[in-house]
């Protein structure tokens, strides 16, 4: 039987990928972003600073500061690579998110599976890039190949997946092959290209891609569902009757 023998998490988000002294970049995209979301509610930027104001944050963003965390998610990000390259597993199943890269607002599932051949990965045109909110493009190339790519993925693994988490009273959506969403991309994520590119490091085992719905309401599954979704999942993968090492990313 399948056997679940590591998992890692890892956050994708683009100032894990581009330099401290860019970062002020972000800060002028989030300026123009009317609508940030935090704790169930929305709020332009200002507003989100005087909210927490009592964080001092100011004193969080100096230059120092910025490259000494800068160094250790750094460092941290090798480690996971160093674990996945040490403990190299059969197969992964990855669990990440869509920010309409797969998914229209017409069509949001909470929860879906894929179970195709594999997953494409494409790079970044010029055009694509220049199109970006400030201070993303720096970080695409961690999340997307320097040439067109396709990822193995394990459709036997995958229907396993969807039947048992069915049975288990999840209806998730299945997905066997990954179209161009609102953004006009028909690759797979960027957060699963994160894992690609900096966790496997382009060495990417067959896996099974897992998406969750984090950003658009009203149908994100709240963190106990999720919780529960996770167990399921543990418990598809460990009935899969294949002698395979799997890690849950």
């Amino acid at each position: 039987m399948a056997r679940i023998t590591f998992g890692l998490g890892t956050s994708h988000g683009p100032m894990l990928s581009i330099p401290p002294e860019y970062w002020a970049d972000r800060v002028l995209a989030d300026r123009e972003n009317p609508r940030h979301f935090f704790r169930g509610k929305t709020y332009t930027f200002d507003e989100l600073v005087e909210l927490q104001r009592r964080e001092r944050l100011a004193e969080q963003i100096k230059p120092e500061v910025c490259q000494q965390r800068h160094e250790r998610c750094q460092k941290a990000i090798r480690e996971l690579g160093d674990i996945f390259q040490a403990h190299r597993p059969d197969v992964a199943v990855v669990i990440g998110n869509d920010q309409m890269e797969v998914f229209t607002r017409d069509h949001v599932p909470a929860l879906a599976l894929f179970w195709g051949e594999y997953v494409e990965g494409h790079p970044r045109t010029p055009e694509f890039l220049a199109k970006l909110n400030r201070g993303v493009a720096r970080a695409e190339a961690d999340r997307t190949p320097p040439v067109y790519t396709q990822y193995p993925c394990l459709p036997d693994l995958g229907r396993h997946l969807i039947q048992r988490v069915t049975a288990d009273g999840f209806d998730v959506a299945q997905l066997k092959r990954l179209t161009a969403g609102e953004i006009g991309v028909d690759s797979a994520p960027h957060a699963f290209g994160f894992v690609y590119r900096r966790v496997m490091r382009d060495d990417v085992v067959p896996h099974v891609p897992v998406f969750v719905n984090t950003f658009y309401p009203p149908n994100q599954p709240p963190a106990g569902r999720c919780f529960q979704f996770g167990r399921s999942l543990g418990r598809a993968v460990a009935s899969w009757p294949e002698d395979r090492s799997v890690a849950v990313i």
